[in-house]
């Protein structure tokens, strides 16, 4: 199987179904369209993240969703679900079907290319994996044994 590696709360948003678009600096691997790729939260939160997160606008739609409120609390380094991907284009600035919260969810620069992706699915229980950048495979290697939950209070 596999998969792709994103960081939080991106992963989540599109396994919810809350951003539909993944973009990325390189077109969508021809053998990939067409089929699911099961999606994995980063482990690291960077500040990139953790400044993106923060911005006013991006929180007026996050704060819709249900998700976690704070990064550290989403499951980071885990598979967490899959997308259908639909198709893969390079981003232009004409594409008028993009909403103001998909492009907050997403970096629709110079030169990226949108991954549309369809039919999302969250997975029951979030799997812990080693992950890896870029689209890899998943195997008995990739995944980590299940850690123990600990209980908030």
């Amino acid at each position: 199987m596999k998969v792709l590696s994103i960081w939080n709360p991106y992963a989540l948003l599109l396994v919810h179904g809350f951003k539909m678009n993944e973009t990325r600096p390189y077109p969508c691997p021809a053998s990939i369209v067409g089929t699911r790729l099961y999606i994995a939260s980063t482990k690291v939160i960077t500040p990139t993240q953790r400044t993106l997160f923060a911005d006013e606008k991006f929180q007026s739609y996050y704060r819709e969703t249900g998700l976690p409120e704070k990064l550290e609390d989403m499951p980071n380094g885990f598979l967490v679900g899959s997308v259908l991907i639909h198709s893969s284009d390079p981003y232009d600035e004409e594409i008028d079907d993009l909403t103001e919260e998909e492009i907050l969810y997403g970096d629709y620069g110079p030169k990226r290319h949108v991954w549309r992706t369809r039919d999302p699915e969250l997975l029951d229980e979030p799997v812990p994996v080693r992950g890896q950048q870029g689209i890899w495979n998943l195997n008995a290697a990739t995944v980590l044994p299940f850690r123990p939950v600990e209980q908030k209070r």
